[in-house]
């Protein structure tokens, strides 16, 4: 996602930093391929892999399954829904007594309610498919069929207007989940939204960015059927940062930044895990108090796998083993893994670092030649970050892990290799809050733009399918 701060000259990636004359990929593409073909045949791909799996469904407009006769379960009424839409099957039986459906036929659902219905989305399907429920009370059963055809829509496109206003087709509505500061853990305070909130490590982060779902069953264990709970893994890319301070943020550009100012920005930059539940009716909230929910900042611990890992490319005095790290930042789109995690892209991560290009304080003479190429590269050529950070403190690993200059002792005894620890792919378990991110370094190092993983199939190999949102 590109955009501009007000006064800061941060492009979020629309400068380039690779100056080559190179062919672009764009240009590339366009000599084998027709653009207009492309972008049709993918339109189409999508609008078929969205609707056939969407949880939009008009509010009111529930296929429900009744009984009308007399006997202890009603005689089954069948039905046809399409996929995507809520179906609640309402028995009739005689004095109210208690009774149980179960599934016997047809892609397996989940069933919710406990009361005098059961209902169940409609699973996504690219043919006609029936689904088969048993209805028992007092030793007497009765079936009931569902017919699921393929996801179509069922209401009337929003006509176009002006209004600075989420529109929405009629008999849908808008839930607002998660704000910039709702607090999502235990004992942090409402919002202010005033410029004096603080502990961002608590709350929601700024630039809310890509975003997924994860199923979660009863008993809060992970469950891709579910869809009435579930854990919302969120990125949180950059900073409005004129809304985040009473007064805006002070010596931006120069001198010393507030230390309060710049833990408030750092800790709102990053990746929320928060539990939203149906509480019926698809009325959705999010649960603050879930033990599951966390949010993982520029100063979270983090771990490197893969063949980076304990090199001296990585090493700082913050990891002289180069093993660990701290934190993610400028996350992007994302990826899902089958097996039940999250892959946050690191993309303009680059500027965040101060890194004296010219002036008085240039580190050239202490890099070698490979390294300034590198640098020059990525980007990492700036005399202050994009915040300034890096000003707060010479001392402070917090703020003084920004200033990527390096010294002309040993690697280990500065932050000249900060910047390396950035730029990864990051796999976070969204189940498991105590799991610390892992930086893939397999995946390469560059502005990340999403990263999806393919089917897995027994005895092939994995491909990642990666983007980049920067030339290099």
């Amino acid at each position: 996602m590109a955009s501009t701060f007000f006064d800061a000259g941060y492009s979020d990636g629309d400068v380039d930093t690779n100056f080559t004359a190179k062919r672009t990929l764009n240009e590339i593409a366009d000599e084998r391929f027709s653009r207009r073909q492309t972008v049709l045949g993918g339109l189409g791909a999508s609008a078929t892999a969205f609707l056939g799996t969407s949880l939009l469904t008009a509010c009111g407009s529930d296929e429900q399954v009744g009984f009308a006769t007399e006997t202890l379960v009603n005689a089954g009424q069948d039905a046809t829904t399409s996929a995507g839409r809520m179906v609640t099957i309402a028995p009739t039986v005689a004095n109210s007594a208690s009774f149980t459906v179960e599934q016997f036929a047809g892609p397996t659902v989940t069933l919710s309610g406990t009361g005098a219905t059961r209902s169940f989305f409609a699973p996504g399907v690219t043919a006609p498919t029936t689904l088969g429920f048993r209805i028992a009370a007092n030793g007497q059963v009765d079936d009931v069929t569902i017919t699921v055809n393929p996801a179509q829509l069922a209401f009337a496109a929003v006509p176009r207007n002006l209004n600075d206003i989420v529109t929405v087709p009629t008999g849908h509505n808008v839930t607002v989940l998660t704000r910039l500061g709702d607090p999502i853990l235990a004992g942090v305070p409402a919002f202010a939204n005033n410029g004096t909130d603080t502990n961002f490590a608590g709350r929601i982060g700024d630039h809310g960015d890509a975003l997924y779902y994860y199923g979660l069953s009863a008993a809060g264990m992970r469950d891709d059927s579910s869809s009435i709970r579930g854990l919302l893994v969120q990125n949180h890319e950059n900073l409005n940062i004129q809304y985040l301070h009473p007064n805006g943020p002070t010596n931006l550009t120069s001198g010393v930044r507030p230390a309060a100012e710049a833990i408030k920005e750092i800790e709102a930059h990053g990746v929320s895990v928060t539990e939203i539940q149906d509480t019926g009716n698809r009325n959705w909230v999010m649960v603050q108090n879930s033990a599951l929910n966390r949010r993982i900042t520029p100063n979270t611990p983090v771990v490197f796998n893969g063949p980076v890992r304990g090199s001296a490319f990585l090493q700082t005095l913050g990891s002289p083993s180069g093993t660990t790290g701290t934190g993610t930042i400028n996350n992007c789109a994302n990826g899902y893994a089958e097996w039940g995690t999250n892959l946050t892209c690191e993309e303009n991560w680059a500027g965040y670092f101060r890194r004296d290009n010219t002036g008085a304080g240039a580190d050239t003479a202490n890099r070698t030649a490979r390294e300034l190429t590198a640098l020059r590269r990525y980007g990492v050529t700036s005399n202050r970050g994009n915040y300034n950070w890096a000003s707060v403190s010479t001392t402070d690993p917090v703020f003084r892990r920004w200033d990527a200059r390096a010294g002309t002792g040993a690697a280990t005894a500065d932050y000249r290799n900060e910047a390396n620890t950035f730029g990864w792919v990051v796999e976070i378990d969204p189940f498991n809050p105590n799991n610390a991110p892992r930086k893939r370094t397999a995946l390469g190092r560059f502005a990340h733009e999403g990263a999806w993983v393919s089917n897995l199939v027994e005895g092939q190999r994995v491909a990642v399918y990666m983007g980049d949102d920067s030339r290099r």
